[in-house]
C-alpha cells in the first residue's frame, strides 16, 4: 500500500502513522471490553487509573497521527524548496527521530494534562 511513496522518509512517516492508527483500533478495543466485563459483573471493579490510561492512550494515538502528518508535511516542504540539500542530506534516523519525538511528546503532554500533572498516580 505505500508503493505510491516515492521516498524513505515519506515511507517511514506514514509506517508510523499507520501504526498509531492500527494502536488507536486497539486500545479502543479493550476500553469497550474492560467497560463490558465492567459493567456485566456489578462485583468486578476496575481501577480508574487504568481505564483513564487507555482512554487517554487512545485519544494521544488519534492526535499523535496528526502531528505525524505535520512532521510529514514539513518534511515534504523542505524537500520541496530545497530539493537538492534535502538530498544530500536526508536520514532515516532523523524521520524516526522527528517522528517518536512528537508521538512520545503527544503521549506525555495529554497524560500529564489528564492526571493533574501527574497527581493522580503518586
Amino acid at each position: 500500500g505505500l508503493r505510491f511513496l516515492v521516498h524513505e522518509n515519506t515511507k517511514i512517516l506514514f509506517g508510523f502513522y499507520y501504526s498509531l492508527n492500527i494502536f488507536h483500533s486497539f486500545v479502543c478495543g479493550s476500553i469497550y471490553l474492560l467497560e463490558l466485563i465492567r459493567l456485566r459483573y456489578e462485583c468486578f471493579l476496575i481501577d480508574f487509573r487504568c481505564l483513564l490510561m487507555t482512554k487517554c492512550m487512545s485519544i494521544s494515538s488519534i492526535i499523535a497521527a496528526h502531528h505525524v502528518i505535520l512532521v510529514l508535511s514539513f518534511e515534504r516542504l523542505y524537500s520541496s524548496i530545497f530539493p537538492a540539500k534535502f538530498e544530500k542530506t536526508s536520514s532515516k534516523s532523523l524521520a524516526v527521530f522527528l517522528a517518536l519525538t512528537s508521538i512520545l511528546l503527544t503521549f506525555g503532554y495529554s497524560m500529564m494534562k489528564l492526571s493533574d500533572d501527574f497527581r493522580m498516580f503518586r
